[in-house]
């Protein structure tokens, strides 16, 4: 059985609401991986998330306060299963 090396990955494509993001977003969902879909229109953004289904998100903040957030988060994960 063969799987994708997106599985179980979760990837930020900044930009992705049109052209090469959008397309970059929708590959990566058709290759089995989870996006989180970042863009400037709250409707583009919503709208590509619901074509995209459940492994697909979308956050309208500054990408810098995201990656930010995405770190803590991520190092208090990291950080609490390590214990």
């Amino acid at each position: 059985m063969s799987t994708s090396i997106l599985q179980d990955k979760v990837i930020l494509v900044s930009g992705s609401t049109l052209g090469i993001g959008k397309a970059t977003a929708e590959a990566i969902v058709a290759a089995g991986g989870k996006v989180m879909i970042h863009g400037r229109n709250e409707q583009r953004a919503s709208e590509l998330a619901a074509e995209l289904g459940e492994n697909a998100a979308y956050h309208l903040e500054s990408c810098q306060s995201f990656v930010t957030l995405f770190l803590q988060s991520t190092v208090q994960e990291w950080f609490v299963t390590s214990l």
